[in-house]
């Protein structure tokens, strides 16, 4: 799909959509963002939309494409963010494995 040119050039983004950017391109989801920053999670989706109307992005993997293509991020930018915190890990649940065997042993 060629690039589809935005309403603004992607170096007018404001510094939160930036940020948003840097942490969505690192790998963090919506809802870890709004809580890492401190902000609704509304806003940081609103600032996910005005980022892909700036760069004429169809969906969020494209603007973080884009924003490489041009330059506005790089692998510093991901370095710079720490990583997410570790996402719900499964805890296995159910009776404890049997000591001790049900038929005896010969």
């Amino acid at each position: 799909m060629p690039y589809r040119k935005g309403k603004l050039e992607g170096s007018e983004l404001t510094l939160a959509e930036l940020q948003v950017l840097k942490l969505l391109a690192a790998g963090w989801t919506t809802a870890e963002i709004a809580e890492k920053l401190g902000k609704a999670r509304p806003t940081v989706q609103m600032q996910s939309r005005f980022r892909l109307f700036r760069l004429g992005a169809v969906n969020m993997p494209h603007a973080v494409a884009l924003a490489y293509g041009l330059g506005i991020i790089n692998e510093r930018d991901l370095h710079e963010s720490a990583p997410p915190p570790p996402r719900r890990q499964w805890i296995p649940r159910g009776p404890e494995p049997r000591k001790t065997p049900l038929l005896p042993t010969v």
